[in-house]
C-alpha cells in the first residue's frame, strides 16, 4: 500500500497506485503524448513524485470502461 504521506515512490508504487504493471509504468513515461510525470533520478533508482502522478491520473482521459 502507498502512503499518502509519501513524496516519491517508486516503480513499484506507482504501479499499485494507478492499479497497472511495472511495463506500463515505464511505457506512459516513454510516450511524449501521455504526458505522464517524468521519474527523477535518486542514484541508480527512478522514482516519481506521487503527487505529480495523482494530478496526471486525476486529468488522464479514461476508456469507455474506466480503464487509461
Amino acid at each position: 500500500m502507498v502512503s499518502v504521506t509519501q513524496k516519491y515512490g517508486d516503480v513499484r508504487a506507482v504501479a499499485e497506485m494507478l492499479d497497472v504493471c511495472r511495463a506500463t509504468v515505464f511505457n506512459l513515461q516513454r510516450d511524449e503524448k501521455t504526458n505522464f510525470p517524468k521519474a527523477r533520478k535518486f542514484g541508480r533508482s527512478s522514482r516519481w513524485n506521487l503527487a505529480e502522478v495523482l494530478a496526471w491520473a486525476d486529468s488522464a482521459p479514461r476508456g469507455a470502461y474506466g480503464e487509461m
